[in-house]
């Protein structure tokens, strides 16, 4: 089918659906594949059957309910892409190559830095994380798992602590997630017993890759005292899916 027809059909079945349910307004915008032009990328209203695609401009406009937010899915043989748009938005531009779906499988690696209660030197080491992240519009849940190890002093042992982290998420912008939770923590180490740490950061993504920054705070048993242990870890993320 020719895209012209397969174009006026969308139309139609788009504007068939929304006719019955009020007012519409036209949504316009355009999709890129690494910023060149993309050709019959699709374009749908997610929850209806209303949708378009492409032209060779890689152009599109699509018929959305007046004073309601809305979400499109985009696709070109690939995963689903998400894009919440506002009841004020009108003009939209995507570029498909970095967008972020709605599941997400990514690695973590990079340096954390701890502060101990009652030790003057701060602990440096480094972290370790693969974790996996689902959004639904702006809110989201994930899990990982995560080894972090250093030390608190040049002549004190490493410590290492695996971790199972629950964390929420926000989606501030397409980029930007903010995150809260919290996980359970183990070491070897005899002298120290399990810990919950509340954990809280920045996400910054683009395309497969970006970058997270978070703080951690628990509480560590060393012995017979309980200790509080604060940590800072700036990460590198690759994003698998």
């Amino acid at each position: 089918m020719a895209l012209s027809h397969r174009l006026f059909i969308a139309a139609v079945v788009s504007f068939t659906f929304f006719a019955a349910s009020g007012q519409t307004r036209q949504v316009y915008g355009k999709v890129t594949n690494n910023g060149e032009a993309l050709s019959g990328a699709n374009v749908m209203i997610k929850g209806t059957i209303a949708g378009t695609v492409t032209d060779r401009d890689g152009t599109f406009a699509i018929d959305v309910p007046v004073d309601k937010s809305v979400v499109l899915l985009f696709s070109f043989m690939g995963p689903l892409i998400e894009r919440r748009i506002s009841k004020n938005e009108q003009d939209i531009h995507l570029d498909i190559n970095s967008g972020i779906g709605p599941h997400a499988v990514y690695f973590l690696a990079g340096p954390s830095f701890a502060k101990l209660s009652g030790q003057r030197n701060n602990g440096v080491g480094f972290m370790l994380s693969a974790a996996y992240r689902y959004l639904y519009h702006r809110f989201g849940i994930g899990a990982e798992v995560n080894l972090q190890q250093g030390t608190f002093s040049p002549e004190g042992p490493v410590v290492p602590q695996i971790g199972v982290p629950v964390t929420g998420y926000y989606r501030i912008t397409n980029r930007i997630k903010a995150q809260l939770g919290s996980g359970f923590y183990f070491t070897k180490d005899r002298r120290q017993e399990p810990d919950v740490k509340v954990i809280t950061g920045l996400t910054y993504e683009k395309a497969y890759w970006g970058f997270n920054f978070r703080y951690m705070n628990g509480t560590r048993r060393f012995g017979d005292v309980d200790a509080v242990t604060q940590n800072w870890q700036l990460a590198f993320q690759y994003r698998v899916q």
